[in-house]
């Protein structure tokens, strides 16, 4: 714990996930369009921690190869890990803050990344 009382996690974390569902809405005008939903659930394969993902990713623009909002929570064994990010259709990697979690991770912010696999993801989290 910290001089705060909040407890601390001794991280970075980095682990895979393996995609098992995928689902695309297609919500305004038909084909891409704002307010289009991706929604995805998997499970955390190998790596530092062990448990299941899921995600549902926005769209909020079409523009310039879209922009999409996503939240991706991490349902771990010792707690869970919320995050926000955004992705954009020209960069391969999505930027997350973290922004909250239960568990060993109450308390817990943070940044990372979350690169996608033909399969998955592969994801890098820094705790504080």
């Amino acid at each position: 714990r910290d001089v705060t009382g909040v407890q601390t996690c001794a991280l970075p974390i980095s682990f895979t996930t393996k995609r098992r569902t995928m689902q695309q809405i297609d919500l305004g005008p038909s084909g891409p369009s704002a307010g289009d939903e991706t929604l995805i659930g998997g499970r955390v394969v190998k790596g530092d921690v062990r448990g299941l993902s899921s995600a549902e990713c926005v769209t909020v623009s079409t523009l310039n190869h879209g922009i999409a909002q996503c939240e991706v929570d991490y349902l771990l064994r010792q707690g869970r890990l919320v995050t926000r990010g955004t992705s954009t259709g020209n960069e391969s990697d999505v930027k997350l803050a973290v922004i909250g979690g239960t568990g060993r991770y109450a308390g817990v912010t943070g940044s990372g990344t979350s690169t996608p696999t033909a399969t998955g993801s592969n994801v890098t989290l820094h705790l504080h």
